[in-house]
């Protein structure tokens, strides 16, 4: 078994020369698709650096299997839609700020740059099989995975905003279209638009926070609702609907 190399060497132009004997020179690296095709629009290309992505390493622990502190945009999508392990802590956390930091619309483009990822140049029957298999497929599953989980978990997200749905369905239909692989993943993504479009947005008086309040059953003196006195997650969900609704 070949022991795959780092991400961003794949996605680099390889500058391996082979002559008519099949050698490979020895001054360039011997990457496993072959050279690969220049694009300069994509955007994923570029390798880890201190000014792109930083990770709470602990000593003995791989940067790659750490946990993210901050990162540039380009590189936070990059870790959402990585080819070789899921991190779903991390996409929580992500769907849960990115609001702060940009938009719906921008992570669709970005997933789209990802999705189209150069390919090898003039890759032999292996090469291409073992590009397809090992970083193609992996990075478009993890792509419509991210957006299932973006859908089940925010849907208002996808709600309140038609010009965003319609960009949403086009564009996953077309990946569809473009790898068959994803049909089936594709007409779930469709199913589950559709049915989070029937269910109704919560009103006003369901996202308030007015289970502070109780108005008094008797003229008995009724003890004062604090804060403090409710449980940790009931009131995460409230300011949660506040802050995705109000």
């Amino acid at each position: 078994n070949v022991e795959a190399l780092p991400e961003q060497q794949c996605y680099q132009l390889s500058l391996k020369r082979e002559t008519k004997t099949g050698l490979v020179d020895d001054q360039t690296p011997d990457l496993p698709f072959g050279e690969m095709e220049k694009k300069s629009s994509y955007v994923f290309d570029k390798p880890d650096s201190e000014d792109a992505i930083i990770y709470d390493c602990k000593e003995g622990e791989s940067p790659t299997t750490s946990m993210v502190t901050a990162g540039s945009i380009v590189k936070l999508v990059e870790r959402i839609t990585y080819h070789e392990y899921s991190d779903n802590i991390f996409t929580s956390a992500f769907l849960l700020t990115y609001q702060s930091f940009m938009n719906a619309t921008e992570i669709l483009d970005l997933l789209d740059n990802r999705f189209h990822m150069p390919r090898p140049a003039n890759p032999s029957k292996q090469q291409m099989a073992k590009f397809q298999s090992t970083l193609m497929i992996p990075i478009h599953l993890r792509i419509v995975n991210f957006l299932r989980t973006w859908l089940n978990a925010h849907p208002t997200d996808f709600i309140t905003d038609t010009d965003f749905q319609e960009k949403f369905s086009e564009l996953i239909q077309s990946w569809a279209e473009e790898n068959a692989l994803l049909k089936q993943a594709v007409d779930g993504l469709k199913k589950t638009l559709e049915k989070k479009l029937m269910v109704p947005l919560p009103t006003p008086e369901c996202r308030f926070i007015g289970f502070m309040y109780e108005e008094p059953t008797d003229d008995t003196e009724q003890p004062q609702n604090q804060l403090l006195n409710f449980e940790d997650e009931l009131i995460a969900k409230q300011f949660t609907l506040i802050e995705q609704n109000f």
